[in-house]
């Protein structure tokens, strides 16, 4: 029965197609013999069997089922063929495309991880920065403090003493002035912070004005003297 079945099977297919399609259903009907030959143990049979058919895949479902008599031995075998070809290659092209999609995620995901790292390090870096940053005006609000306090010490000092006293930098501009020295020279000392001691007073020796390095300030702070 099971030579019978298999020999119509693929002889009137190979009478039909032809020798491409004989191979095709030569390679089915070997799938088939383990079907045919648990049907013929009473036993149902079903599989999804798939070949290449003039270079193009193709996928069949085929389902065996034994048909018993009143003794409950097995008389006939129905075969039944269903094309999913279709069916196939939509699952395929979805596979395909979860596949891609799934690569691309994670292609993504790799890239915000590493975006992630690299934000973490600019706020790492930014934090260390701004940490920096608070130092140095920590120390500049020390610093200024400390000069603050030098100036109102050095002012206390001018203020006791009973004499002129002017305080001038490197380029001769005033920075201090005591209560004597602005009653003597009718100055107001708010208006004068800054302002080249020229504007104060001038020095001359024999009816020759001194400027620049002729001032004694200035030989004062070259020599030591």
């Amino acid at each position: 029965v099971l030579a019978a079945l298999q020999y119509r099977w693929t002889t009137q297919v190979s009478e039909a197609t032809g020798q491409n399609v004989f191979r095709r259903t030569f390679y089915l009907s070997k799938e088939l013999d383990v079907m045919l030959r648990l049907s013929l143990a009473g036993e149902k049979a079903e599989r999804v069997l798939s070949h290449t058919d003039e270079g193009v895949m193709r996928w069949h479902h085929v389902r065996v089922i034994p048909l018993l008599g009143q003794r409950q031995h097995v008389e006939r075998i129905l075969v039944l063929f269903e094309d999913m070809t279709k069916q196939k290659e939509l699952e395929l092209v979805l596979s395909q495309r979860a596949t891609n999609l799934e690569q691309g995620m994670r292609h993504r995901l790799d890239e915000l991880q590493l975006r992630t790292r690299e934000l973490e390090e600019l706020n790492d870096e930014s934090n260390r920065n701004k940490k920096a940053l608070l130092n140095a005006l920590q120390d500049a609000r020390e610093l200024e403090d400390a000069v603050q306090r030098e100036h109102d010490q050095l002012q206390t000092v001018l203020a006791s003493i009973g004499d002129a006293v002017c305080v001038i930098d490197n380029e001769d501009q005033i920075l201090l002035m005591n209560e004597a020295a602005e009653r003597l020279f009718e100055k107001d000392l708010a208006k004068m912070i800054g302002r080249p001691i020229k504007d104060l007073f001038r020095i001359f020796k024999g009816g020759r004005e001194l400027i620049g390095k002729e001032r004694p300030s200035w030989v004062s702070r070259e020599t030591g003297k």
